[in-house]
């Protein structure tokens, strides 16, 4: 097992500096290290935007349990270990036929991570990555080293698999996921410029099968993407997909962005730029390629959720807010400075802590370019007062200050059975403690 010195997730923005850093080569070894520890908490990949991961303790990789422990076709069925990535997973379910129905912007993480925090996609006939239709089965290695098999087909498990399908590295380090697929299949993508008003339209959320939108700050003009299901081949070229994917969406945006930030207040020019240079793009693809793509430019991101009904006044929000701290005096003033994210979801079923609290559900992902300055938390701060006054619940693994546990009427049964599981909180670290304890950050 090899030890490392600190801990920096993907942004930068998090770091610690663990007493060690081990990496488990398999199971034994996994639940040797979790027996023997003091405190333990879990990395995958990093892409967490809090402190979920950072911890002064032990601090496990899960890199190296990244193997398919069974996959039945016809049942669609997968069995994987949680430190395997998304992408990698991708290609194997591709390969022998099979695929997940919905994806979220990326394809790093590790699928340990994307359950613990109910990473998503969008869709509304679809849930996160927990949710119950999906996630079938899971097993923990528990506070004792002991390994604790979670079934949905036993009747006898059905409230502790609700606390663990999203338990945010609290109840055990998660070994295995057991996951229900579907077949694969071909995704038809366009992308436009369309009015915010256009975009609002419920029609389109709820006949496209993938619908979501970024809306620019001090601009009422937005780019639509749709994702439908199709029967096409693929038709489109690896160069020009590399030009968009790699060249404009990252190189090209990351040296405007960190250009304007030495002229914050010509953002708005900058965004309206931006939907003058964005070309429709037409394609179809694998659906694991048109759902996820590449970002390499960093920055720092909330994401809330919120009743479906209720995505426009939270962009009223978003919009207002964005002036509010840009009419600010000089010195105080601050520009939001990187689109923001529309998406729409079905509600999971089967979990506690689910954002979307079983019921159909919109997202807005507020993100900043790192450059733009040290007034993004007080931005942020602002813009989750106002999304928590129209019951916006945060996304687990993004940014947010307020303790969110009020807005889960099933905190409490999911925290006793917690306690039951980790009754000396081997599992807590500084953010998890605070969460469980009602305290903000």
């Amino acid at each position: 097992m090899a030890a490392d010195v600190v801990f920096r997730n993907w942004s930068r923005l998090i770091q610690a500096r663990p007493r060690e850093t081990l990496r488990p080569q398999n199971l034994a070894e996994l639940q040797s290290v979790v027996q023997k520890s003091h405190k333990v908490r879990v990395r995958g990949t990093g892409h967490s935007f809090n402190a979920c991961v950072a911890t002064p303790d032990t601090l496990l990789h899960s890199d190296a349990l990244n193997r398919v422990l069974h996959l039945d076709p016809v049942k669609k069925q997968v069995k994987v270990e949680a430190g395997i990535k998304l992408k990698d997973l991708n290609l194997v379910l591709w390969q022998n036929g099979l695929a997940f129905p919905s994806l979220g912007d990326i394809a790093e993480q590790a699928m340990g991570g994307l359950v613990a925090t109910g990473t998503h996609g969008t869709g509304l006939k679809w849930g996160s990555f927990c949710d119950g239709r999906s996630l079938i089965g899971m097993e923990l290695v528990l506070a004792d080293g002991s390994l604790l098999e979670l079934r949905a087909d036993r009747e006898d498990d059905r409230l502790m698999l609700e606390a663990a399908r999203l338990s945010l590295g609290t109840l055990g380090v998660i070994y295995s996921l057991s996951f229900q697929l579907e077949d694969a299949h071909h995704l038809e993508f366009s992308s436009r410029i369309v009015s915010q008003k256009e975009a609002l339209d419920p029609a389109l959320y709820k006949t496209h099968d993938h619908f979501e939108y970024f809306t620019f700050p001090f601009h009422d003009q937005v780019l639509m993407l749709t994702r439908d299901h199709c029967s096409k081949t693929c038709d489109r070229g690896r160069l020009g997909a590399w030009i968009n994917d790699v060249v404009m969406e990252n190189f090209v945006l990351a040296s405007v962005l960190r250009l304007t930030s030495f002229w914050p207040s010509k953002i708005g020019s900058v965004m309206r730029l931006m939907t003058q240079l964005a070309s429709e793009e037409h394609y179809v693809g694998r659906c694991y390629e048109v759902m996820a793509s590449m970002r390499n430019v960093r920055f720092f991101e909330m994401e809330y959720a919120f009743p479906l009904e209720r995505i426009e006044e939270a962009l009223t929000i978003y919009h207002d807010v964005n002036r509010f701290h840009a009419q600010k005096t000089k010195g105080e003033a601050y520009y939001a400075s990187f689109p923001g994210e529309v998406r729409f979801l079905g509600g999971d079923v089967g979990t506690m802590l689910s954002p979307t609290l079983g019921q159909p559900t919109s997202y807005l992902a507020v993100q900043v370019f790192p450059s733009f300055g040290s007034g993004y938390e007080g931005y942020f701060r602002t813009m989750e007062d106002e999304f928590r006054k129209i019951k916006g619940r945060p996304h687990w693994g993004k940014l947010f200050y307020k303790n969110p546990m009020d807005a889960y009427p099933r905190f409490h049964e999911w925290n006793k059975i917690r306690q039951s599981l980790d009754p000396g909180g081997k599992f807590l670290n500084p953010f998890a403690d605070a969460l469980v304890h009602g305290r903000d950050f």
